[in-house]
């Protein structure tokens, strides 16, 4: 769709991959499970996270960005990077 897109409005698409693929899987169970537990729905889910979590996120992402750089892409994840320029 989003190819679609982008040719769509006079782009050429130079690159399109999944990013963010290591979290795919912890986020699938998050989201799932959340139909499970009841809570009430009040305020926003943005939270801050503990120093802890947020080395151990950067460390992932960096190794995402070492493999995205070696295979130029990856086959799965949460988000869709494109880049396009103009005709």
């Amino acid at each position: 769709e989003m190819v679609d897109l982008l040719g769509k409005n006079n782009l050429e698409i130079k690159f399109v991959s999944y990013i963010h693929s290591f979290i795919l899987f912890p986020v699938l169970v998050a989201r799932l499970s959340r139909n499970f537990i009841k809570r009430e729905k009040s305020g926003s889910d943005v939270k801050e996270i503990s120093s802890i979590f947020n080395s151990l996120l950067s460390a992932i992402y960096s190794l995402e960005l070492l493999l995205f750089r070696v295979f130029w892409g990856l086959p799965l994840g949460l988000s869709l990077l494109g880049v396009a320029k103009k005709k």
